[in-house]
């Protein structure tokens, strides 16, 4: 069952030269370690987006994490590994369409290690169980959608909701994102991933647990027990 989600909307073109390959460089820094992400694109940023986040996932360089220069390391296991790849296989199966990576890599130093190729994915749709549940690998999902309200639309239509993100110079739609995205955390021109560490955390509906937020005051007032007292002195 899926629990987190994260979710970035690019509405702007200054985003793709920006958080969209800044989002996707952290999801594969850290080998996916933050549960799904799936980007929404309106379909003009998409045409010419789409190739430019390929050449860049392309670059990045997989290896030992030790290594200067190594910007993805490996899964944490076999099973890790084998998990990931089923589900690119199953999206391939529902209809994505991988644009770059998917694959094991197996040869010289890569034998030694559970390593598999940044990975980005077209033509998802919104009901793919890629789009739905947690991978915790290096994998990008786009969903391309028409407008604002359709990202809305799609993006809360899920079951989960633990952050999101959208990238825009429009103040109005910014705020209108805020007010309606179904999300525990919401970010408007930064990666959807990353806090403040004295900031309450915690998803909506199955993120977390939708009933108390972790950190900062939240967290305190989820262990505090209310007591109200009246005292009359005047006895």
């Amino acid at each position: 069952m899926a629990k987190d989600l994260d979710t970035a909307f690019f509405g702007h073109p200054a985003g793709l030269s920006t958080l969209f390959f800044t989002e996707m460089w952290e999801r594969f820094s850290f080998y996916g370690l933050r549960a799904i992400l799936i980007l929404f694109m309106t379909a003009p940023l998409a045409i010419g987006g789409l190739g430019w986040g390929v050449e860049r996932a392309g670059a990045i360089k997989v290896g030992n994490g030790l290594r200067e220069g190594v910007t993805m390391g490996p899964a944490v296991s076999k099973q890790q590994l084998a998990g990931n790849l089923e589900y690119v296989d199953i999206a391939t199966g529902e209809g994505a369409k991988v644009l770059c990576g998917g694959q094991r890599l197996s040869d010289g130093d890569f034998a030694h290690g559970h390593f598999m190729q940044p990975t980005v994915l077209a033509n998802v749709a919104p009901k793919m169980r890629i789009a739905c549940e947690e991978v915790f690998g290096p994998v990008v999902g786009i969903i391309t959608v028409e407008n604002f309200e359709e990202a809305i639309r799609v993006a809360n239509g899920v079951d989960v909701g633990l952050s999101a993100s959208i990238v825009t110079r429009d103040l109005r739609k910014a705020l209108l994102y805020i007010e309606q995205i179904e999300a525990g955390v919401v970010k408007v021109n930064q990666i959807s991933t990353g806090l403040a560490l004295q900031a309450p955390f915690g998803g909506v509906k199955k993120s977390s647990t939708d009933s108390f937020k972790e950190q900062g005051a939240g967290a305190i007032e989820f262990y505090t027990k209310l007591k109200t007292v009246y005292l009359d002195y005047s006895v």
